[in-house]
């Protein structure tokens, strides 16, 4: 089986990438499917096909585990070659006993998708729980018909699709979907950066104005 996959990747080249992409996709989907569960979102409703074609852009770690995923089968590849060569008495058992040309991959894909599906849950899980400890990435989102809502809201943006705009309200553990055309813009505060100088003249300052205070103080 792993001779024919090879040979056929080999004269289709094109179809390796298609099927990477394919893989990488399905990462993607499954992450976005788990985090949003946590906030109690079924993304499959609101997304559509575009959004989950576009899942593995979206979703940058989807990328960084099928990276892991191909080293750790390389390794893998590896080690049992090794391992065969090393032990004879390994390799005829791997032969005779486990039939590893017809059961080993489908054992092994098995494992790599349980394996994947349990990470992927994991890191999703992990990520929806920092958020609502807020650890956020914080916007102030102005409504384009607020109606009886506040004007500007400050939500965590969790994420978008071509339809909807996801967000999650720390102060009241809510979650927020908004539709893209009913909000007008979305504004975020960022620290201006302070030069090594700048803090300690500001230490200084204090100090001086604490030297002052305490001399005010201590005059009759």
């Amino acid at each position: 089986m792993q001779q024919n996959a090879r040979s056929f990747f080999r004269e289709h080249p094109t179809m390796l990438l298609t099927f990477c992409y394919f893989i990488i996709t399905v990462i993607g989907v499954l992450y976005s499917y788990f985090f949003y569960q946590e906030f109690g979102i079924n993304i499959i409703k609101f997304a559509d096909l575009s959004d989950f074609l576009l899942a593995s852009i979206l979703e940058p770690l989807s990328i960084i585990i099928f990276v892991g995923i191909v080293i750790f089968y390389l390794l893998n590849f590896w080690f049992d070659i090794w391992c065969r060569k090393r032990f004879k008495w390994y390799g005829e058992f791997a032969e005779k006993r486990l039939k590893s040309k017809y059961s080993d991959p489908i054992l092994f894909i098995s494992a790599i998708i349980i394996l994947t599906t349990a990470v992927v849950n994991i890191l999703a899980v992990n990520n929806a729980k920092n958020i609502k400890s807020g650890i956020v990435d914080e916007f102030s989102v102005r409504l384009s018909d607020p109606g009886e809502h506040i004007q500007e809201l400050p939500l965590a943006l969790l994420g978008s699709s071509s339809r909807y705009a996801y967000f999650y309200d720390v102060s009241k553990s809510e979650t927020i979907v908004i539709p893209v055309e009913n909000f007008s813009f979305m504004r975020k505060k960022i620290k201006p950066v302070v030069s090594d100088e700048e803090k300690l003249k500001a230490v200084e300052n204090s100090i001086i104005e604490e030297k002052s205070d305490v001399e005010g103080k201590n005059k009759p």
